[in-house]
This record gives structure tokens, sequence and C-alpha cells, in this order.
């Protein structure tokens, strides 16, 4: 059976093993070296998921009025864009 993958996305590899269950015999074909006991495959491929990341928030803004009820502002910039 193949190993788990190394790695759960983005990339990784599983390798499976093979063991010499009998060696061969009289005329038989001999079993392969060492080297060709085991394989490796690439495994989860896709992308890792990325999360929005945002800047800190900015300085509130002046108030929209000198007296009464006014509002205030404040603004911050999407650094990274989320990727599923």
């Amino acid at each position: 059976p193949w190993e788990s993958c190394s790695a759960s996305c983005g990339g990784g590899s599983q390798k499976r093993h093979k063991e010499i269950v009998r060696k061969a015999e009289g005329a038989g074909e001999p079993c392969p070296l060492p080297a060709g006991l085991s394989e490796s495959r690439p495994c989860n491929q896709d992308p890792c998921p990325v999360d929005c990341q945002m800047s800190p928030w900015e300085p509130w803004g002046e108030c929209s009025v000198s007296c009464g009820e006014g509002t205030q502002e404040r603004s911050r910039k999407v650094l990274v864009e989320a990727a599923a």
C-alpha cells in the first residue's frame, strides 16, 4: 500500500515498498536491486488555500460636522486576496 502523502496541499509525495518474498531459484529471474523495491509518486498537487490578509486600520478621519451628530471613517486595504 501507498504511504500517506507528505503534504496535505501544494505538492507532496507518496512512497510504497516491496519486499522479496521468495528469491529466484535455478534459472529464475533475479529480484530487483534494493533501489527497485520502492517507488514514489506525486500527491496532493492542488495549491494550498490562502486566507485574506488585511492591512492595519488607518487612523480615524475628521468628523463630518463640527457639532451635533456626524460620522468618522477609517479604512484598511486588502494585502492578500483569499484563494481556495
